[in-house]
């Protein structure tokens, strides 16, 4: 009993020494594995023959079916057994970027949980390469073969830039993640910095002043609506000014501050930087590892 509890007492230690976004890239790979195991058991249970299939088998299917079809379309066959990868990648990129629109540190703003995404592909690059050139790989990096003293000083000068170039595509694919993920970061705190104090001066304008606002606006809203339905209802966009004036204008009665423009003009922004981005970044990754890997085949 003692040894049981001093192990996990060494697990919450090694936990509470990660980084924030260690943490987080634990957490995405947690859900990945337990939404791999509830797809694999709906799969195992799966009834054939059954009329109605259930909803999250279907889901895994199509899912597998996507992947495997941007695998052998971008590919080929004969890299097949790379569709797992990819599943993976296809799973956790988007994770990490939108983790972050919950408040935690998304693990792509961290340079070394993108390292670990480069390396992989990295990994299955050499592995190609090994597999196509067998005992000649070793021989791309050095620039030429026979042993002339002319030959041999080319080769002490190129043999270490060749060596060099092993590492390029770790760094190209490591950092692009990190900085499209870091700059957008730096975008939406410098925003979010401009639109609180903006919501600032307007809340120091005095809670009267925003009751107005308030006000005129929900009139103005109203009348436009009434012209044009020739009735009178209260719409969603309505209730949502209602909420959030109102929310503004206790915050100001109690001296506190509130970004009420950001709650307009984040989301907008997030579409791109968390959305868009996110679903850009994917692709480029995706597009560049399989024309790193296909790159290392060597026809005939």
């Amino acid at each position: 009993m003692v040894m049981l509890s001093s192990f996990f007492g060494k697990i919450g230690d090694f936990y509470n020494s990660l980084s924030a976004g260690a943490k987080s890239t634990l957490y995405v790979c947690l859900a990945i594995a337990i939404f791999g195991i509830i797809i694999g058991q709906c799969f195992r249970k799966a009834d054939p023959l059954a009329k109605k299939q259930s909803k999250l088998l279907f889901l895994g299917h199509w899912f597998a079916d996507k992947v495997d079809g941007f695998v052998m379309g971008k590919m080929g066959p004969k890299f097949r057994y790379l569709t797992p990868y990819f599943m993976f990648v296809f799973l956790y990129l988007p994770a990490s970027f939108l983790l972050g629109l919950l408040g935690v540190e998304a693990p792509a703003s961290a340079w070394v949980s993108n390292l670990c995404l480069a390396l992989g592909t990295w990994f299955f690059i050499h592995l190609t390469a090994i597999k196509s050139r067998k005992g000649k790989y070793y021989q791309r990096y050095f620039s030429v073969d026979n042993d002339s003293a002319f030959n041999i000083a080319l080769n002490c000068v190129f043999t270490p830039i060749n060596v060099a170039t092993v590492v390029v595509p770790i760094i190209s694919l490591s950092f692009r993640l990190f900085g499209n993920a870091l700059a957008g970061t730096i975008i939406m705190t410098l925003i979010y910095a401009a639109t609180a104090s903006l919501s600032n001066k307007l809340v120091g304008l005095g809670t009267v002043t925003l009751a107005i606002i308030l006000g005129t606006t929900i009139l103005l809203l109203m009348i436009r609506y009434i012209i044009k339905n020739k009735k009178f209802r209260i719409t969603p966009f309505m209730w949502i000014l209602i909420l959030v004036f109102g929310v503004a204008v206790a915050y100001s009665a109690a001296g506190l501050e509130f970004n009420i423009v950001g709650v307009f003009v984040g989301p907008i922004l997030h579409l791109y930087f968390d959305i868009f981005g996110t679903y850009i970044q994917t692709m480029v990754f995706l597009f560049l590892s399989s024309i790193f890997i296909t790159d290392e085949v060597v026809e005939g």
